[in-house]
């Protein structure tokens, strides 16, 4: 897992014994607000991740470069991926189906209407996940600067060059 400095012990503790996601987002809302002291311009990678044109796996490791590759640029990201485990125990235990509607709502819709996550940055192939789409039409609704990314991305993040709109 990626190195999360802002989650504690009873943030993790808290997500594994969330029953819905609106637990989880205030969680999340939590983590968000610690991030918001240190630097307000937070940022968030969108894509897909349990669908798309590639696996869970692939998606995952997608986003795991993402986040790491502009986290050493000085960008300041949430990451989603910690969150991953509980939200799929969730889904189970709820019996939610794919696409899962109330993960969006109520996790993501919640966090996004708190004006905390200033910026989405859409990886390519974002369009082939049910999620990330809702996630790019919800950005205008909350006052959230949406940016889909050049296929070239990491190349220029590699070269030491901000991306242009993040």
């Amino acid at each position: 897992m990626l190195n999360c400095p802002y989650w504690d012990d009873a943030d993790r503790q808290a997500a594994e014994n969330a029953r819905n996601f609106t637990e989880l987002a205030e969680i999340a809302i939590r983590i968000l607000q610690r991030m918001k002291a240190i630097n307000p311009e937070i940022i968030m990678i969108a894509g897909p991740m349990w669908s798309g044109l590639l696996s869970p796996e692939e998606n995952h490791k997608i986003f795991e470069k993402a986040t790491k590759a502009f986290v050493s640029m000085g960008y300041h990201v949430f990451k989603q991926m910690p969150f991953q485990e509980a939200m799929k125990r969730i889904q189970k235990d709820h019996g939610y189906e794919y696409p899962n509607k109330e993960l969006l709502e109520e996790f993501y819709g919640v966090i996004f209407a708190t004006g905390l996550i200033k910026k989405l940055a859409f990886v390519p192939g974002y369009s082939h996940s049910f999620g990330a789409l809702w996630e790019y039409d919800e950005c205008p609704k909350h006052g959230i600067i949406r940016k889909v990314l050049p296929k070239n991305y990491l190349k220029t993040l590699a070269l030491g060059k901000k991306i242009r709109g993040l």
